[in-house]
């Protein structure tokens, strides 16, 4: 069963986060465009629900039983490990070869090795949602993103 003890402490943890973007919401407040309009809603948001959950957990504790699991081994020992250094080298990526293609490679890998798929509806995957996430960030939120060094060079 899950100690108490550790349940508190994740709970008086969580309360102590969410007050601290509570009090963030609370000096973001005056740059408001509405009440729910502005760059002080999602840090309340997210303190709000971080301090109910934190004081839920501390007075009441997990009722539910611990599942003990092992550390994987083997095949996916080997596939967390990639996945892990796969999410690393797109940072490195997205700055050598820009955001767009960094992020075309990267998920043709994930959707090869997570979702198993064969290539060519990994690579149909990976374009849709390199298109769709292009469209939306840089197109539509015109997010400034990294082009690249390689084609620094070129232009």
């Amino acid at each position: 069963m899950i100690s108490k003890k550790a349940d508190r402490t994740a709970g008086a943890l969580a309360v102590l986060i969410g007050a601290a973007a509570l009090a963030e919401a609370v000096k973001l407040f005056q740059y408001k465009a509405g009440l729910w309009i502005g760059d002080h809603v999602f840090p309340f948001l997210l303190g709000a629900g971080l301090v109910l959950s934190g004081i839920a957990l501390t007075v009441k504790g997990s009722a539910a039983q611990a599942i003990v699991k092992p550390f994987p081994a083997g095949r996916t020992a080997v596939m967390l490990s990639a996945v892990t250094a796969l999410l690393f080298a797109y940072l490195f990526l997205m700055t050598w070869i820009g955001y767009t293609a960094a992020t075309l490679v990267c998920s043709l890998l994930l959707f090869r090795w997570i979702g198993a798929m064969r290539w060519w509806r990994a690579v149909l995957s990976a374009v849709l949602l390199t298109s769709v996430l292009y469209f939306i960030f840089i197109t539509w939120l015109m997010t400034p993103l990294p082009v690249g060094r390689w084609v620094e060079v070129w232009l």
